[in-house]
């Protein structure tokens, strides 16, 4: 197996985008508390501590960016490329037909 050697620029430009990615679930963390947050899945609040402050907190963040993943939130609704190119085009449709079934409309009351 060979490996493929990454430049220095992409390296620093992962980490940069894992600590954003770190830093963005910290504050989601921070408005849930690590309380509320522990209290769902079953453990003390001091464990959620413990983990955030590990080493391999920040790896897995690491690991997320390397494999161009994110995390959403839930009221989030995440579509592919494709759907985001179409959906101006979507919109325009759309209210080409509105335009379409709103015309005439109140005449001849």
């Amino acid at each position: 197996m060979t490996t493929e050697t990454v430049s220095q620029e992409r390296h620093a430009k992962t980490r940069r985008k894992a600590q954003k990615l770190r830093a963005e679930f910290l504050q989601r963390l921070a408005d849930v508390t690590q309380v509320t947050a522990s209290e769902r899945i079953g453990v003390d609040d001091s464990t959620v501590n413990r983990w955030t402050n590990d080493d391999r907190f920040f790896q897995f963040f690491l690991l997320l960016t390397a494999c161009e993943l994110k995390i959403t939130d839930v009221n989030d609704m995440p579509i592919s490329r494709e759907m985001q190119k179409a959906f101006p085009a979507a919109m325009r449709m759309a209210a080409n037909w509105m335009e379409d079934q709103l015309e005439g409309y109140g005449d001849g009351e």
